[in-house]
């Protein structure tokens, strides 16, 4: 299938047309650019502010790279303000990206300063000193982490004698939907590989329930 996607406003179509934005809703109080699985959330966020009548325009990019900077500078000097909403660290991610575009080429119809909603920033972690692999042998559980280098799940490889090993990701903060509410919560992405021939699929799925509900409650083993 080819062509533009019915049911959006498309703000032009051309050569170029699959590179560009896609109006989610249209308001004149604010630009609210969201990037990717926020999109979704920043909509709800919009529909809730237009019941006490403010009404936002949520403007999804699509991709990128190519940005359409033509319709988010647009959207700005209609609006006057800019709200870019992204799930990456704010720094050398594309909430500061946009936001400088916008600094750089429609500050004179800014009205208020640009506003980015991301996770917070957080230092990457670092142990002196290394682990030497022969330490590391001869075990039958490992647990092993990616949170230096980041992403949302991976496949940890088991190596005999081990059973299984459980992989941890790096945590961030990040707008989920909590008791009826869109509301910041930390998610820490685990990814368990196991040995079927020794370990019951339906005892793992458990395990990771407990590993869940022990963390969600830290108080309960400190």
């Amino acid at each position: 299938m080819t062509g533009l996607i019915p049911g959006f406003v498309h703000l032009y179509a051309g050569e170029e047309a699959s590179a560009a934005a896609i109006i989610q809703k249209l308001g004149d109080a604010d630009t609210v650019v969201a990037i990717g699985w926020m999109v979704g959330f920043a909509k709800k966020a919009a529909d809730k502010l237009a019941k006490d009548g403010i009404e936002c325009t949520v403007l999804d990019p699509r991709t990128t790279s190519p940005l359409d900077t033509d319709a988010i500078l647009a959207s700005v000097e209609k609006t006057g303000r800019l709200v870019v909403v992204d799930e990456a660290s704010p720094r050398c991610g594309m909430a500061s990206d946009i936001s400088a575009i916008v600094a750089e080429y429609a500050f004179g119809a800014l009205k208020a300063p640009v506003k980015r909603v991301t996770p917070p920033h957080s230092p990457v972690p670092f142990a002196p000193g290394k682990l030497a692999y022969a330490d590391a042998e001869g075990g039958t559980f490992t647990v092993t982490s990616l949170g230096k280098i980041g992403g949302t799940a991976f496949t940890p490889i088991i190596n005999a004698p081990e059973v299984a090993i459980l992989g941890v990701s790096r945590a961030r903060q990040k707008p989920v939907e909590y008791g009826g509410e869109i509301a910041l919560r930390l998610i820490l992405p685990l990814s368990l590989s196991y040995d079927h021939r020794v370990i019951d699929g339906a005892k793992a799925a458990l395990f990771m329930g407990f590993i869940r509900d022990q963390l969600e409650k830290p108080d309960a083993f400190m």
